[in-house]
């Protein structure tokens, strides 16, 4: 994506005064150390992935502070789209907001901070995926 427009949606609705968004995947990767060498000769998966983030908006209304005010998960879903079409998408199927700080650079707006953290969405029983990356490529590019 050379020229990206981007959106953020909770709860399916966009969100126009998103500022910053930034996640971390951490898949707990591990494996049993050998004597003799250096390296671990196969890593495995941890048995949780954990992914985790800040949210950043100008402040407008409560609607992501009630999120975390009420302790309610959300679905959030952060999408970028080129200009030729191309299109990357991230979808977390339920969050829930940590923490809410709001700052005082009111020159620029206020800025609402909120952490989330990804949680595991279930669906009539079955465990998803906490984070799942949709593209507009069937192929690699």
């Amino acid at each position: 994506l050379a020229a990206v427009n981007g959106v953020i949606y909770l709860n399916d609705i966009a969100q126009g005064v998103i500022t910053d968004l930034n996640f971390t995947i951490d898949n707990q990767l591990g494996g049993a150390e050998v004597v003799g060498q250096n390296v671990i000769p196969e890593s495995l998966w941890g048995n949780t992935q954990m992914v985790t983030g800040k949210l950043t908006a100008l402040f407008q209304d409560d609607v992501i502070y009630n999120l975390f005010n009420t302790e309610t998960t959300a679905r959030l879903i952060f999408r970028m789209d080129g200009t030729s079409g191309d299109w990357i998408q991230f979808v977390f199927g339920r969050v829930k907001f940590n923490s809410a700080s709001i700052g005082d650079a009111v020159a620029t707006g206020l800025p609402l901070e909120v952490e989330f953290r990804a949680l595991l969405p279930t669906a009539n029983g079955v465990r998803k995926s906490q984070v799942v990356v949709q593209t507009s490529h069937l192929t690699d590019p």
